[in-house]
């Protein structure tokens, strides 16, 4: 009887010093954190984070959580890492710390890993890096609170939107909306996507939101004018852009919604067809002034000068009767026209050289100017691309 008491004490005493070494891990761990050696202090809170006496106390993974912070907080380059299992534990913690004992200490912690990593993230934007911009986004909780939640989905979406993921960006911009964040940029995403869809009255209703917090907003005017473009009313995006042109003199991209706005009145007002040739030709030569590299506009002014020709030839092939005068001053009115294009395009061609577009352009003045060597060589460009 007396062998089996003893025997009961052994075992009892060995299961308490195994506790009570496991307890002394995470105070030499605290220790340890208190002087300042912090990679002493991880080792030894691992440790006892794996053992079964001490991985349920919400102290072995407070103490793990902010030794991993310290170390990220002092050498982020050497211990990337360590912010994830920081937030990773910091989560065990609250779901052990049922007493709430480290409820502030944790939320500190917290805030300041997710404030790094989206610091992080805005750095990628700037940087023009989406793909890495996103990819930190993703890693961040989402349970702060909603401000924190909105700010990161508004991210999220324009780095989705950069990356041209449509389809994410809008899922994205919608939570950020849901969430109390109020950008135009979001307003006018949406927008545009849902425009995309045809889907016209959510597109409007998004643009009216908008526009009741940003009435002043340029992008949510463009978006406005986009909007307008797809319904075919013409005449009213027409008074729009001459609003916008005296709001934003100097804005290239205002000015460029304004040349396609003419260029659709001179395909369908044919009554007016010269007047918004010459209004879509000076617009053009407006935004070269700002900018004599600019591609579209390039590119477009032209393309302007060369349809303006080409329709000057089509309307002259449908009349039976040619006036043989009459022909040659037309004939050099084209040719002038051709010419004039000729420098807009192979600029944009320069800019652009594997542009289909722009080859083409330049192979059809060419064909137009009689310059057979040229023509031939730009359709063995063309068919070296068409090879590729």
């Amino acid at each position: 009887m007396f062998t089996r008491i003893a025997l009961l004490l052994f075992t009892q005493l060995f299961v308490l010093y195994g506790a009570f070494s496991q307890t002394l891990m995470v105070e030499k761990a605290y220790r340890h954190l208190r002087s300042g050696e912090l990679t002493q202090g991880l080792e030894a809170i691992n440790l006892a984070s794996q053992n079964e006496y001490t991985a349920n106390d919400p102290k072995t993974w407070y103490l793990k959580a902010f030794l991993c912070k310290e170390l990220y907080k002092n050498q982020p380059e050497v211990y990337y890492d360590f912010r994830q299992q920081a937030l990773e534990a910091v989560q065990k913690c609250v779901e052990l710390d049922t007493n709430h004992n480290f409820t502030q200490d944790c939320e500190a912690i917290t805030v300041y890993l997710q404030t790094s990593y989206l610091n992080e993230a805005v750095q990628s934007l700037n940087a023009g890096d989406f793909e890495k911009a996103l990819s930190t986004l993703q890693q961040l909780g989402q349970d702060r609170d909603q401000a924190y939640y909105a700010e990161v989905m508004y991210y999220s979406g324009y780095a989705a939107l950069m990356l041209e993921r449509k389809e994410e960006a809008r899922q994205f911009f919608e939570n950020a909306l849901a969430a109390g964040y109020q950008d135009p940029l979001a307003y006018e995403a949406l927008s545009n996507y849902y425009l995309e869809k045809q889907n016209l009255d959510l597109a409007v209703a998004l643009l009216r939101e908008g526009k009741k917090f940003f009435p002043d907003s340029r992008e949510l005017k463009i978006a406005e004018l986009n909007l307008l473009m797809s319904q075919q009313n013409y005449e009213e995006t027409e008074k729009q852009v001459e609003i916008y042109l005296q709001d934003y003199p100097d804005d290239i991209e205002v000015m460029l919604m304004a040349g396609t706005v003419y260029d659709k009145l001179f395909q369908n007002d044919t009554t007016r067809s010269s007047l918004y040739f010459q209004k879509r030709k000076d617009i053009y030569q407006k935004v070269l002034a700002k900018d004599p590299n600019d591609l579209m506009g390039n590119y477009n002014l032209g393309i302007t000068l060369y349809n303006q020709a080409v329709k000057m030839i089509n309307q002259q092939a449908n009349e039976y009767e040619v006036d043989i005068i009459e022909f040659n001053r037309l004939l050099g009115e084209c040719t002038a026209l051709f010419k004039e294009a000729l420098p807009y395009i192979q600029q944009a061609n320069q800019l652009m050289p594997d542009n289909i577009n722009t080859l083409k352009a330049m192979q059809g003045i060419y064909y137009n100017l009689n310059d057979r060597e040229k023509f031939n060589q730009i359709q063995a460009r063309l068919e070296a691309l068409n090879r590729k």
